[in-house]
């Protein structure tokens, strides 16, 4: 059994996105990279990646079916900043190993005066869904009826709005 759109066929990419994390994070891919393909994966070059355009278009299917309004704050506090190193240190080695990061320790001292945190308050989120725009009836048909056949809570909704999607765009 597959979640209804895995295989792209409806232009759903959300499906694979946690998987994609958690295989990035399991491959202990770079941390500057994993955020360039969170963020712009889908607008980087296909020539030439060790990724497929599948897996590029996936790590950023997320952010790009929510948006957030932030407000942002940059700090160049030490204290703030050591913090935010110290949670980093302790995502990536969870096990220790690492020096605690501290404002005192001269090992990170140096690396405070290059570095600032952001800081990002979410105000709003906004959730864009997409009710088969661009795709052929016989596609929104057959995508209406695997959410029918699937039967979970929401299936029968999102069932009837790409129906009332395909009836408006055949009246018009």
């Amino acid at each position: 059994m597959r979640p209804v759109g895995a295989a792209f066929e409806f232009g759903v990419v959300l499906a694979g996105h946690q998987e994609w994390v958690v295989d990035a994070l399991n491959a202990d891919l770079p941390y500057d990279k994993f955020i360039t393909l969170q963020l712009a994966g889908d607008l980087l070059p296909k020539t030439g990646s060790e990724l497929t355009d599948q897996e590029q278009i996936i790590a950023t299917a997320y952010h790009r079916t929510v948006i957030f309004e932030c407000d942002a704050t940059v700090s160049e506090d030490g204290e703030v900043l050591a913090a935010q190193q110290q949670r980093l240190m302790q995502h990536y080695q969870p096990d220790g190993g690492h020096t605690p990061v501290s404002t005192e320790h001269a090992m990170y001292r140096g690396a405070f005066k290059e570095i600032r945190a952001l800081t990002l308050t979410v105000r709003a989120r906004k959730v864009k869904w997409k009710l088969g725009q661009n795709r052929k009836p016989e596609q929104l048909q057959k995508l209406i009826g695997e959410l029918r056949q699937r039967g979970r809570a929401t299936d029968a909704a999102a069932a009837d709005a790409l129906q009332w999607s395909l009836d408006w765009n055949a009246a018009k």
